[in-house]
């Protein structure tokens, strides 16, 4: 990436992100009334990520900016798709209690589908 290296790159995110919940944090508190002080919530996230891994950071960081595009989207039938992905499946939930297709079985034990036709012996 034009001579920046990986760790370069994570310390820049990890700075900027520490630096807008504290411009976050000080627009809420002046809103309020109080003084701007560290709050609690920002002091617990400040921790939480000095002890968490660079990669479970970047998992952080990658997830809110997808979180964030796909609130921004305009699209219907995009929302629609990213409404479906985020529930949970019911139909991979219920399990089928018909294991047969076209002469086969699913047999959990052998470890997948057999066919009808071999018999045990």
């Amino acid at each position: 990436m034009n001579g920046v290296t990986n760790t370069a790159l994570k310390q820049f995110v990890f700075g900027l992100q520490t630096m807008v919940m504290c411009l976050h944090a000080h627009a809420n508190e002046q809103r309020s009334g109080r003084q701007c002080v560290p709050t609690a919530a920002i002091e617990f996230w400040r921790s939480k990520m000095k002890r968490a891994s660079n990669s479970y950071r970047l998992q952080m960081i990658k997830e809110v900016v997808i979180r964030r595009e796909r609130e921004a989207c305009t699209d219907p039938m995009a929302r629609y798709i990213h409404q479906l992905m985020d529930e949970l499946p019911t139909s991979k939930l219920e399990v089928e209690l018909n294991h047969r297709f076209a002469g086969n079985h699913f047999d959990e034990q052998a470890g997948g589908w057999v066919s009808d036709r071999w018999s045990m012996k």
